[in-house]
């Protein structure tokens, strides 16, 4: 569940980031929901992260997850900028979603090639024990 839950968010992220890039010029309403989606979604994903899966693999990958952790608070930060300036009608939005693409982008190689590949490494029931402490942490945020 767990690596497929991972799996998903990269998906829906990078969709939801295409929906906000491809919007009209003056989408601005557009722009908005789409980075406030994406900025929910991504907010739930760190916190499965902190609370699931970096505490499994903490001894075996601390550079890839302090990478991790600091590109999603970036990620988290820019997405909420971008929401706020859309709503302001930003016309020029489009530097800071390079930048907010190229974070996300780089966080999920991160959590792919280092922090997935640790968590496989992981015996089937800590696997299990992650999937389950990140399916309570999903049910609480709603």
């Amino acid at each position: 569940m767990i690596l497929t839950r991972i799996e998903t968010d990269h998906e829906t992220g990078g969709n939801l980031l295409d929906d906000a890039g491809n919007a009209m010029q003056q989408g601005f309403e557009e722009r908005r929901r789409a980075f406030l989606r994406f900025g929910a979604l991504w907010a739930a994903h760190g916190d499965m992260m902190d609370a699931a899966v970096h505490p499994a693999i903490a001894d075996r990958v601390p550079a890839a997850i302090a990478a991790a952790v600091e590109l999603q608070r970036e990620v988290e930060g820019l997405a909420a900028l971008l929401a706020e300036r859309e709503a302001a009608g930003d016309a020029l939005w489009h530097a800071r979603f390079a930048r907010l693409r190229d974070a996300f982008r780089q966080q999920c190689r991160v959590e792919q090639a280092d922090i997935i590949a640790a968590l496989s490494a992981l015996a089937p029931e800590q696997v299990a024990q992650a999937s389950r402490t990140a399916g309570e942490r999903l049910r609480h945020r709603g």
